[in-house]
């Protein structure tokens, strides 16, 4: 953060997890595959007022892969392979005083 300007990068990692349909059978539940994500912001300090920000978030466009226990390949049913893509956002912040 300096002269108005105020830049952050998020990095997020989530290891494979237990994620649904916990069952009598370890090889009929349903776990989520690793994901990293990589979010940034910038913005600007107009006045007292008024900020300018764009933001990205997703940026290395990872997929939500969730498989089950007993399966050596991602399940194609919901849940199953999910993309989301990137997100991008621009915008101006008002505030009153």
């Amino acid at each position: 953060e300096k002269y108005g300007w105020q830049v952050r990068l998020a990095w997020s990692y989530q290891s494979e997890a237990l994620f649904d349909e916990i069952t009598g059978s370890a090889a009929e539940d349903i776990y989520r595959d690793a994901r990293e994500l990589l979010d940034l912001k910038v913005s600007y300090q107009f006045n007292d007022q008024i900020r300018f920000f764009v933001s990205g978030r997703n940026l290395t466009d990872s997929p939500d892969l969730t498989f089950r226990n007993q399966d050596t390949f991602f399940i194609a049913e919901n849940p199953g392979f999910e993309t989301y893509g990137r997100e991008y956002r621009f915008g101006v912040t008002w505030a009153l005083q």
